[in-house]
């Protein structure tokens, strides 16, 4: 696939007659002042238990405006972007401007002018968006997710604890956003309604949520169990990737995920999510930190190194067979800028590929199923046809009209225990 960069100008939009932010605000405070339920008590299980406390690790690196919890769920209200003036901001604005291909964002209506004729995203703009998370997990039956036939993923999975949607790896094509070129460093991108949301594990730097070995989401000895990195719309809670997959003990299964006990004071379930990559992702990777440290200490002189040998006898001319120069080694492909000259993409010139690659190939579950059985989760979809989850409501602009506004509600002691950071949360300002 070709991955040039489209270049478009900024596109306009219409929406709400407030912005979002100050929509998100007055509607989450009229919620746990005015509309709650009296005849619910909020549970206190997990997270409930201490939501200020939980959200104070996070030190406002994320875009959740409130959250409280109801009798059966925890309810997060979010406006999609990281906070203005943190790193996480002026990160992601830098690596979505790197996506070699952006999804299309056709603001005309006209899907007859097709991916050149359309505009692409390259910024983002706040969302209205709550997550009803049930605070008991759902039934654990390893149940295929389902997918709408006009659109392939219909809808995100859950949450991340950076405040963004997680979406299947796999996009619209039925291929994954890293093979079709579509994602950031941050495996994120915006849709058409530009949103920021993930398609991936969000690693793998502190500047799109966490990296090995940084708290709270690892401990000291890299257990990736310290603290969890979201919520998927089941119940289980999602953590990130183990230094080394093959350290996952028990074995992940098809979901992406595994039970064994967690002791971090917020999990009360046996079975969580991980992130994870195939082994073949894994070699590839693995090589790449080889030739990286080969050429910090001197034994592997350039990038091309097409007769020389890196680190771990990594020559281009035997990488190149078992990985393709088209798949990854081109341009905008996860090594651009490495094997160049055995490859024939021209003279060596350094840059590219590991660390600095645009593309990041790691799948979040859940990820092909969903390891709780959705089907008992009162109003799980706001289109059962489509299979879209219940969060979105940036065009609607309030929540009172969702088919689940009863399961959003806030009981009449949600206030004494929500987290609620309001205006100080304010979006990443993206123009």
């Amino acid at each position: 696939m070709d991955c040039d960069d489209v270049t478009v100008n900024p596109p306009s939009v219409t929406a709400c007659t407030r912005t979002p932010e100050e929509l998100i605000y007055s509607l989450f405070e009229a919620e746990v002042n005015e509309n709650y339920d009296s005849s619910c008590s909020a549970d206190t299980k997990g997270p409930c238990a201490d939501l200020p406390g939980f959200f104070a690790k996070l030190d406002g690196k994320h875009s959740f405006v409130g959250a409280y919890c109801n009798a059966d769920f925890l309810v997060l209200w979010t406006h999609g972007l990281y906070a203005n003036g943190t790193a996480q901001c002026t990160h992601y604005k830098e690596h979505l401007a790197d996506v070699p291909r952006p999804p299309g964002i056709d603001i005309s209506g006209s899907s007859s002018s097709g991916y050149e004729g359309q505009c692409v995203g390259r910024s983002a703009r706040p969302q209205l968006q709550v997550f009803k998370i049930p605070i008991t997990a759902a039934k654990e039956v390893e149940n295929p997710m389902q997918w709408s036939s006009s659109y392939w993923p219909a809808s995100a999975v859950g949450v991340m604890l950076s405040g963004l949607p997680l979406y299947p790896a796999l996009d619209a094509s039925q291929m994954t956003v890293w093979d079709a070129c579509e994602s950031s460093l941050c495996n994120a991108h915006v849709g058409m309604g530009f949103d920021l949301h993930h398609h991936g594990d969000p690693g793998p730097s502190d500047e799109c949520l966490y990296s090995s070995g940084k708290s709270p989401f690892y401990t000291d000895s890299g257990d990736p169990h310290g603290f969890p990195t979201g919520f998927s719309a089941d119940g289980y809670f999602q953590y990130a990737r183990y230094l080394n997959i093959t350290s996952s003990d028990p074995a992940l299964d098809s979901c992406g995920g595994h039970s064994h006990t967690v002791d971090n004071g917020f999990d009360p379930n046996l079975y969580h999510y991980h992130s994870f990559t195939t082994e073949s992702a894994l070699q590839i990777h693995e090589r790449a930190e080889r030739i990286e440290a080969a050429l910090a200490d001197g034994t592997c002189t350039n990038q091309c190194d097409d007769t020389g040998e890196c680190s771990g006898g990594a020559k281009c001319s035997e990488l190149v067979k078992e990985y393709s120069c088209t798949d990854y080694y081109g341009p905008g492909k996860i090594y651009a800028g490495w094997c160049d000259k055995e490859c024939g993409y021209g003279s060596c010139s350094g840059g590219g590929g590991g660390s600095g690659s645009t593309q990041y190939n790691f799948w979040q579950g859940p990820s092909f199923c969903w390891k709780g059985d959705v089907t008992t989760v009162t109003n799980f979809y706001e289109d059962a046809s489509q299979y879209k989850l219940n969060y979105d409501n940036s065009k609607q602009c309030k929540i009172s009209d969702r088919n689940d506004y009863q399961q959003l509600r806030a009981c009449k002691d949600s206030k004494s225990s929500m987290y609620y950071a309001g205006k100080s949360i304010q979006p990443c300002n993206w123009f």
